[in-house]
């Protein structure tokens, strides 16, 4: 199970568990009781079943209704987005009756507070929360810092090539294509002796860059605080409206990020990372086997094959640590 379905599951577990409680704070007894009654469920893992009923425990303490509906938030009617691409910030929305409420989940884990793969979207995350801060600041003036900004999202979106460990598809043999990828293992390592790892040197370079922005935020009080909330809800860029999210539901809590003011935004202000890094490249992203079987019975030119498969897209990835956080909270 890759590490996107098993997210993806574990956020319809809560939708399920959340709309078959109708709202009601239920044991962890009781919960586990529906789980193990209901064909919703029936795919669930053994250690799923106890995160998703604490989150569930957590969002029916938080509030006062009975949860009607519930849906993926892909589902909901995205609105023309002021910045970026049209995608749900918020994962699932819950109704009670015409009350709806969007929630990002995340699990008891690291995680990520916001991706961009392209740079209108990565600008559009800054320089909306810029702006807003400058309204709420009328005595500021942070243009100073719309420069850093430009700079790194010029990285966001582009392909670069990178160094392959020569073992990397060594995993994907099965008894007939062996030979074929020992060849490719061999080109890997001849070919990593004379082309540059962008990768590498990119990501070397923007970490610069981040380092001195993330210094200069912080000669803004409280600057930091408008950027993350906007990371995390899309606010701005949804004009509060769905799928925007005004609360993060996890297995540890049920917390309000309805402005960047609340407990859990100013904690996460403290401990967020801005980051770049490269995701795989074309058929490369949904799996190596996806990615080699157009090549490994007709394609003997290992350079070619190799050259299509070692690219990387510059992204956005905005880390929280999960131990850095729990010790702010």
């Amino acid at each position: 199970m890759t590490a996107q379905k098993q997210t993806k599951d574990f956020e319809n577990y809560i939708l399920h568990l959340a709309v078959l409680s109708k709202g009601n704070v239920l044991s962890r007894d009781e919960s586990i009781k529906i789980i193990k009654s209901n064909d919703k469920f029936k795919k669930i893992k053994d250690k799923q079943v106890l995160p998703v009923v604490d989150t569930v425990i957590h969002l029916n303490t938080k509030f006062n209704k009975t949860w009607t509906e519930g849906y993926n938030a892909n589902f909901e009617d995205i609105l023309e987005p002021s910045y970026g691409v049209k995608s749900a910030k918020a994962d699932i929305i819950l109704k009670n009756g015409e009350d709806a409420i969007g929630f990002s989940i995340k699990m008891d884990t690291d995680f990520v507070i916001s991706s961009a793969q392209n740079n209108s979207e990565f600008e559009g995350i800054f320089f909306s929360a810029l702006a807003n801060y400058d309204k709420d600041n009328p005595n500021v003036d942070t243009s100073s810092l719309k420069p850093y900004v430009r700079e790194i999202s010029d990285v966001i979106g582009t392909v670069v090539v990178r160094h392959m460990k020569p073992d990397h598809f060594d995993s994907k043999k099965d008894g007939i294509h062996d030979e074929w990828i020992d060849k490719l293992s061999e080109e890997i390592i001849a070919s990593n002796k004379v082309i540059e790892d962008e990768n590498t040197k990119v990501r070397t370079s923007t970490k610069i860059t981040i380092n001195e922005f993330e210094d200069k935020i912080k000669e803004f009080p409280n600057l930091i605080n408008y950027i993350v909330h906007e990371g995390l809800t899309s606010s701005i860029k949804y004009g509060n409206k769905l799928p925007s999210a005004s609360y993060v539901l996890c297995p540890t809590g049920c917390h309000d990020v309805s402005t960047p003011f609340t407990s859990y935004v100013t904690s996460i202000a403290k401990v967020a990372k801005i980051g770049v890094r490269g995701m795989c490249h074309g058929k490369m992203r949904s799996s190596a086997t996806t990615a080699l079987k157009p090549f490994w019975d007709t394609e003997t030119d290992m350079s070619y094959v190799y050259n299509t498969l070692n690219k990387m897209d510059m992204s956005l990835k905005w880390d929280v640590s999960r131990k850095s956080l729990m010790s702010v909270l």
